[in-house]
């Protein structure tokens, strides 16, 4: 089944073309944050996340869960004792014999509830993050 978004983008959702990705082992991206990755008896991803920037100290280790479907991942990082969740969604990709998982990002911020009515719309960041195989 194909289906054409806006003539520029092509999804083929076909299983034969899907190649499942064995996600397990050590990513770093280009900040610096790692992260390392398990299955645990069920499926889902587990492991740690190590992160080089923002407000926790650098080098802090949180915990990571999430899911792999083919070469798709989502996983989320829960910062809490700073106030704020973070989850990755990308896909992997072969670059220069390098792989590396493509990745946007969102992460929530908690705001005081007196606050929520004015700043709810910007308690949502975003961005990317590419991460390598370490």
């Amino acid at each position: 089944m194909n289906l054409l978004l806006k003539d520029t983008l092509t999804l083929t959702n076909s299983p034969e073309q899907i190649q499942n990705i064995n996600f397990i082992g050590k990513w770093e991206n280009e900040l610096g944050s790692t992260m390392e990755i398990t299955r645990n008896m069920n499926g889902l991803l587990e492991g740690t996340y190590t992160t080089a920037v923002g407000q926790p100290p650098n080098m802090e280790t949180f915990k990571l869960t999430g899911f792999a479907s083919g070469d798709l991942i989502s996983f989320v990082v829960d910062f809490g004792k700073y106030g704020s969740i973070t989850s990755w969604t990308g896909q992997h990709s072969l670059k220069e014999g390098s792989e590396i998982i493509f990745t946007m990002w969102h992460m929530a911020i908690n705001l005081k509830d007196e606050e929520e009515d004015k700043k709810i719309w910007g308690s949502v960041w975003t961005g990317y993050n590419n991460f390598k195989r370490s």
